[in-house]
This record gives structure tokens, sequence and C-alpha cells, in this order.
């Protein structure tokens, strides 16, 4: 079994960045510079290619175990300190039990102490326990769910090291806007928009501030009946009958006005992108869905499409898009679907706020 410590070079580590997530934070990922000693945080491991690993929150149980995905009675990601190099939540102190598995319980007395952050990678910061990573291991054969902990896990062969990705928590994140100052110009030219004014026209100056994306969803041909859960990293992709769209789903709040609108922006300002097509141009489209998704949404069982709402190209370097949208009813949870138009057009990025990257909606 070979375990991997989050002592990885910065391009190792953001080529984790990868296909396959299955969870993340529940709220927008921003930059900020340095965690402090008592200053929460959330953290986001990372894992490329196992998608039982890669891009989850941590989930503290009742029992004290710490797990990859909603478990043990607790179905909300957890948030930490750490203090003196004791990593704590919710005034519970983490220790090292059984095969090194990483547990909190209210004794302070034999906690580890050693927690760290490494160094800044892609907006965040490496949490460290004695210099070295962690690794995950099934809960049980054959489950999907993982366990989180320190040296070689449980002896399971499945177990995978990881690294853990800590990024400075907001309460209020979740609900927080930063509307751009200028409309970012696109390389890639957009086809069959629905005519609007100026990029973000209503998301500078005195307009409507964005509304984010609260669920983010992926589905996928090649696995019809499984769910993704809760993701970050969008995916549009299609080749021949394989083919994986993303399911972006917002809470409305009164609607004031009927010039509503989605707004898709990726550059190179924020994680890395990923963009092909043929000649290097992606083509894509949003669907309006007949319900909103949820985490039992699948690409069996996807809502009906509504209609069109807007195509746009994408290349490597980013694209700005806005279309004008039938307003959604006030205090309603709508979905829109972003799905790949040609073989071989693919589109990955990473959803920000600051700097902003992805779709919003504005009302």
């Amino acid at each position: 079994m070979k375990l991997f410590s989050s002592n990885f070079s910065i391009y190792t580590l953001l080529s984790l960045l990868a296909y396959a997530p299955t969870s993340s934070f529940a709220a927008p990922f921003f930059r900020r510079s340095g965690i402090q000693d008592n200053q929460p945080f959330s953290v986001m491991t990372l894992r490329s290619g196992n998608l039982y690993v890669h891009f989850h929150s941590l989930y503290v149980g009742e029992s004290g175990s710490v797990y990859l995905d909603p478990y043990d009675h607790v179905n909300k990601s957890s948030v930490f300190t750490v203090s003196n190099g004791h990593l704590i939540h919710e005034n519970d102190f983490a220790h090292l039990g059984d095969s090194g598995a990483l547990v909190f319980t209210s004794k302070d007395e034999g906690s580890a102490e050693g927690f760290s952050f490494g160094e800044e990678i892609a907006g965040g910061y490496l949490l460290n326990y004695k210099g070295q990573g962690f690794v995950a291991c099934p809960v049980k054969e054959d489950s999907p769910v993982y366990s989180v902990y320190y040296g070689q896990g449980n002896g399971d062969s499945n177990c995978v090291g990881f690294g853990s990705l800590a990024g400075p928590f907001s309460s209020s994140s979740s609900s927080a806007s930063t509307a751009p100052t200028s409309a970012a110009s696109s390389n890639a030219k957009v086809q069959d928009v629905v005519p609007t004014g100026s990029s973000y026209e209503k998301n500078s100056g005195n307009g409507p501030a964005p509304i984010f994306p609260n669920g983010i969803r992926l589905t996928n041909t090649s696995s019809p009946d499984s769910n993704s859960g809760n993701v970050y990293s969008p995916v549009a992709y299609q080749k021949e009958n394989d083919h994986v769209n993303t399911i972006f789903t917002f809470d409305v709040p009164q609607v004031s006005d009927q010039k509503c609108q989605l707004h898709f922006h990726i550059d190179k300002n924020g994680f890395p992108i990923q963009v092909d097509g043929s000649n290097g141009v992606g083509e894509f489209v949003f669907y309006n869905l007949s319900s909103a998704a949820n985490d039992g949404t699948t690409w069996a069982n996807t809502p009906n499409r509504i209609a069109e709402v807007g195509r746009f190209n994408c290349s490597s370097n980013g694209c700005d898009y806005t279309t004008n949208i039938t307003c959604p009813g006030s205090y309603k949870t709508v979905s829109y679907e972003l799905s790949a138009i040609t073989d071989k057009s693919y589109l990955e990025y990473f959803e920000e706020i600051n700097p902003l990257e992805g779709l919003q909606l504005t009302v």
C-alpha cells in the first residue's frame, strides 16, 4: 500500500484539483492571508483520482471519529481551530486512537499536539500533523465512506493518503457577495447569445448583488444511478455517448425586478481551469429545469429540461457570458443544468467568490 504525505510540490497539489470530486466546502472558498491560532477554518481533502476521497469536507461524528462524508448522525461539515498545536472542534480535542484514528473527545489531557499549517496552495493552507499528512480508510470493507487516520491507517488495502487544504471559515460566506468592478473580456466568442446589455450590467454599480449556488451536483452517463453529492468543481463534458453535466441550484430571495440574468465567468485569476474542444474551444449550453435538484439527483432522474436559456463558447483563457432569463418566483429553489454541446468539449473549474469564478444569478 503506497501512501503519501501532504509535503507535495506546488505543481503536484495543483494537479490534485482534478476530475471526480464528490463533496466539498458548504460555502464559497475565499483567498485569505494566513490562518491564525484560534481562527476557525474548514478543510477540503485532496486526492486526485479517488472519488471517495478527493474534494470532500471533514465531518466529526457523534462518536468523535472524523469522516469524509455525512456519517455517524452528523450531516453538517465541521469547523476547526488550531491552538498551540492542538486541533479543536467545538471545544473537543483531537486524539489519536486505535491504528492512529483521528478522534475528538472533551479531554485535553493526552490530546495530539503538533498540528500546524504548511505552505499556501491555491488560496488555502496545508494542515499537517508533525509535518505529515493524513490517511483515509473505508469505515468497513467496500464502504464508500472513509474515516481519517494518521500513520498507516486501519490496514485496509483501500487506504490512501490525502492532502488537507484548510481555508478560513466564515459563517456568512454562503450569503456573501463580491461583485466584480469590471467585465473581463473573453477570448472565445459567444454564439447564439440571448441579447443583453454589457456583461455584468446588473452586477456592478448599484445593481443587485449576485446569488451564488448553494448546491452543485454532477450527473454522469457512466454512473446513471449514482449521485455525486454536493461538489465545488463543476464539470461539463461530452465524448460520443459519454456525458458529464453539472446542475446548479439556487435559493431565490424576493424577486424585485423582472430583468433576471445568469452570469458565467471563468478566467486564469483563480484556481486552474481546464477547457478543451475543437481547436481548443468548447461549446456549452445552459437549461432551466422543471424542479430543483437534491442529493438524490442522478443522471437517470434529473428533472426535465424546460428550455435552453443560452449557449456560449469557452477556451483555456476563460470566458464571460451573460444571458437574460425568465425570472424565478420569489423564495423558490431553482436549478440550471450546464451541458457540453459538441463532441470532446470539456470544461472544469473551481467555483469561487474571490476572485469571482463560476455561475451567478441576479434577480
